[in-house]
This record gives C-alpha cells, structure tokens and sequence, in this order.
C-alpha cells in the first residue's frame, strides 16, 4: 500500500473551468487575496497550508449564474504518494437547468478518454471526510482515470429547490434520470465507468436502463458495484426494514474491531467522526429511503444485465443481507464474495478505495 498522502488545502473562490478542456489551466480565476488565519473548512489537519479566497457559503453557490454545464471550483486540495506526481482534488459544481450539482474532480495524470464516475451510498456526502479521503485514495489507485465523485440528486443542495415536490421527486428512478442528463453533456466522447456505493448501484441501473432506452447516448464501458443494494421489489422490504438498521451497526463494529489494523483504528474512527451525514438533508433521506425499499424490477435487472453482460463486477460481503441472488446469477455478472463481512462500506477510505480500484481494474478497461 503507498504512503498515506500529506494534503495542502487551497480554497478557491469561484474558479471557472471550461468542461472542454478539464486537465488544463483554469480560466477566469479570482485574483489571489491573501488572509492571515488558514482554512480548516475541510475536517481535516493540515500540516501546511495556505488560504488564498474564501469560497462563497453554500446559500450563495444556489444563485451563481454562469453557463450551462460550466464546472465551478468551490474549493481544492492536492496530495501526494510516492511513484506519483502531485495530484490536484477540486470541490466541484456543475451549473444545469434550474439546479447546480455538486462534486469532487480529480484529473488523470497523462489525460486519457476514461472517466470513473462514482456514485455514493445512503447518507453519504461529498462534504464529509470519509468521501474525500476515498476520493483521493481512488485517484491515487486509478491514477490513469479522470476521477467523478458525484453527490447523489436530492442531497448536498442538488435539487432545484427545497419543496415537498422536489424532495418528493428525489426517488433512485428520477435520481438515474437526472444523472444521465448531466452526464450526456460532462462526458460527451469519453469512455465512463460507473461505480456505484450501496445505493448508488441501483441509481446506476437506473440511469443504465434509461441510457439503453434512449439509444446509448452514454458511453458506458463497465459498471462497478460496492457493497451495491439492487434487491428485488419482492425481497427489499423484508431486506430493508427495520433489521437492516441493527445490522449496520453491527457490520460497522465489526469492520473497524476486526478488519481494521490497530494503527489504522484511530484515524478511521476520527474520519467517521468528521463524517457525520447532513441533516439538512433529513428529508431527502427518508424519500430515498422508501424508494430503496420499493427495490429494482426483475425488468430492470434483467434488461441492463443482458445489455452490460461480462461488464457488470460485483463486490458484496458473505453476509451482506442486501446481497441479491437473482442479481448475482445472471448471466455477464462478474461477483466477488468478501468472506465475513456484511453490509458495512469499508471504515477505511484507503482500504476502500483499493477495493473499488480493483474493480475498475478487473474491468479490463483501465487503460
């Protein structure tokens, strides 16, 4: 495993960066303004760093006004492992019809036409420090891919507003609808690789079988699946419902007492604590919620699995209760079976992300 990587936070201000040309110089940058106290806005310690512009609040990203499809850097960091040049993190918003959409970006190192779009879990955030440091650790795994950490549609501010209609319409079926909509334009003649977190797997399937229907505007070459919660309607309410919650913890305890190096322990525990999910976004939450327990259709299953054979890698835990045997023996769905673990994602963002690294890798289309 390399090096664990030293950070140096560079908050941005309103960064403009044209979609066409990701990998290259900015363009309309703030002038520097220079502030005497550093920015601890992230979570995390920093051993040196340095405050160049504060970035705007959150209230004030909603009414930026600027192209569409235009990428605003809200914020950035870089790290560095050895065998690896310095790499660049940037706090991202996409500016679309009538919403913004947040996430983190991460470029190859020697440009390329892959994009690895990694699609997060139930009550995850690109805002907690658990998400950043699998993002990092990732890019530093897959350092040959652009790398796409989005917020998923309904959390982090990417509705169009806060009205009981729209977080009614923040379900897994319209969350893959409005992602593919982003993506046809962010990722226009690139090769993409979806991985999806727990939830983020069915919103994949979602966006996957809306992308079949449309005729395949999305370039999508290979689909990944951590821990992925696609359970069919029959079984997703039994599988859901209240024993899944005791499960987790249960999972989450035994993750970090014995799969987890005493070394690693504290740090792990003191990134969950910075971790904590947005209860701003409580509502939302509880909408997804009900749409995970209304499960994935035979259809759908059966649809993108045809569509996607031999391109479909699974990662599941033995006693993972989200694991879907009708999913997993479709023919083209390519599983590996953790022994012992359950439904907890890993503490660990290193070893997490050398998991979903590897299935990037087993793809077949890192390259």
């Amino acid at each position: 495993m390399s090096e664990a990587p030293q950070y140096t936070l560079r908050p941005a201000g309103h960064e403009v960066v044209d979609t066409a040309v990701l990998g290259t110089e900015p363009i309309l940058p703030i002038p520097e303004q220079r502030t005497e106290a550093p920015s601890t806005s992230s979570g995390t310690d920093f051993a040196d760093v340095t405050h160049i512009a504060e970035a705007p609040s959150r209230r004030a990203d909603r009414e930026f006004v600027g192209y569409m499809g235009e990428r605003v850097v809200m914020d950035y960091w870089t790290s560095k492992v050895v065998g690896q040049p310095v790499r660049r993190h940037q706090e991202q918003l996409i500016h679309l019809p009538g919403r913004s959409h947040p996430l983190l970006h991460t470029d190859a190192i020697a440009g390329g036409d892959l994009t690895v779009v990694h699609l997060l879990g139930w009550t995850e955030s690109i805002h907690s420090q658990l998400t950043k440091d699998t993002h990092q650790a990732l890019s530093h795994e897959i350092p040959y891919a652009s790398l796409d950490t989005l917020a998923s549609y309904g959390n982090d501010g990417s509705l169009p507003d806060r009205s009981f209609r729209s977080i009614r319409r923040s379900d897994i079926k319209r969350a893959g609808k409005r992602i593919l909509e982003m993506a046809y334009d962010q990722y226009e003649g690139r090769r993409v690789i979806l991985v999806g977190t727990s939830m983020g797997l069915p919103v994949s399937f979602a966006l996957l079988h809306q992308n079949i229907l449309e005729g395949y505007p999305l370039n999508v070459v290979a689909v990944a699946g951590d821990e992925g919660a696609v359970v069919t309607p029959k079984e997703a309410r039994k599988k859901m419902a209240f024993s899944l919650l005791p499960h987790l913890g249960k999972s989450a305890t035994h993750e970090l007492v014995f799969r987890t190096a005493k070394d690693e322990l504290a740090k792990s525990l003191k990134c969950l604590r910075r971790s904590k999910p947005n209860l701003h976004d409580l509502p939302v939450l509880i909408r997804q919620a009900q749409s995970l327990m209304e499960g994935t259709s035979k259809e759908v299953i059966d649809v993108v699995t045809e569509a996607y054979a031999d391109r479909i890698f699974l990662t599941q835990g033995e006693r993972d209760p989200l694991r879907e045997p009708y999913l997993e023996a479709r023919p083209g769905v390519n599983t590996k079976i953790i022994p012992g673990k359950g439904h907890a994602m890993a503490m660990n963002p290193y070893k997490r992300a050398h998991g979903i690294g590897s299935m990037v890798r087993r793809s077949g289309q890192y390259r």
